[in-house]
């Protein structure tokens, strides 16, 4: 669990490995609506992709590559 508070908003957040390479994250902030769920799914040990709803309609997917050396 973290605590992220900036001057906008208050917003804990928990996430679970719900299998070996899938990781769900829920947050929920102070304002009414600021609830939102992200899956991460490592594809490679290089590759994940990213999807988060919130419950405004707030949307999102993402392609993440990174490089270890």
């Amino acid at each position: 669990m973290s605590w992220l508070k900036s001057s906008a908003d208050t917003t804990a957040s928990a996430g679970k490995y719900i299998s070996d390479n899938v990781f769900l994250e829920v947050q929920q902030g102070v304002t009414s609506g600021s609830a939102k769920a992200k899956l991460e799914i490592e594809l490679t040990p290089s590759l994940s992709a990213e999807t988060q709803i919130g419950q405004q309609d707030q949307t999102g997917s993402s392609l993440n590559w990174t490089y270890d050396y």
